[in-house]
């Protein structure tokens, strides 16, 4: 279970890497929970992200929104992961789900990011 998950990093990093050097930025995004300690003594709860936010966000060259939902294997978006997309598609941004750098490449030839 370990490797496929460090699977999945090494596939995440690596596309971030070539988009961030193709011009293109973008960057990990995390969702997740932590507990810090507040001013008064007590404990803050605070979420980050929203569900089914994708792995890879960013901002194309030509403004629009760049989310990328990264798999490894042959798992598949989840339910939450797809309304996410789709969210994203319908207002106009760009989401890609990316099982290697080739599937980027790909969507990113068709739609002229990439010559």
């Amino acid at each position: 279970m370990r490797a496929k998950k460090a699977n999945e990093t090494s596939l995440v990093r690596a596309i971030i890497e070539e988009l961030n050097l193709r011009g293109i930025k973008c960057w990990r995004a995390n969702r997740g929970a932590a507990r810090y300690p507040g001013k008064d003594g007590k404990t803050r709860f605070v979420q980050y992200g929203i569900n089914g936010q994708a792995d890879i966000t960013g901002i194309l060259n030509d403004g629009r929104r760049l989310e990328i939902e990264v798999k490894v294997g042959n798992k598949q978006p989840s339910d939450a992961q797809r309304e996410f997309l789709q969210m994203i598609q319908q207002r106009g941004g760009l989401a890609i789900v990316a099982w290697s750098m080739s599937d980027v490449d790909k969507v990113m030839v068709k739609e002229g990011y990439y010559k």
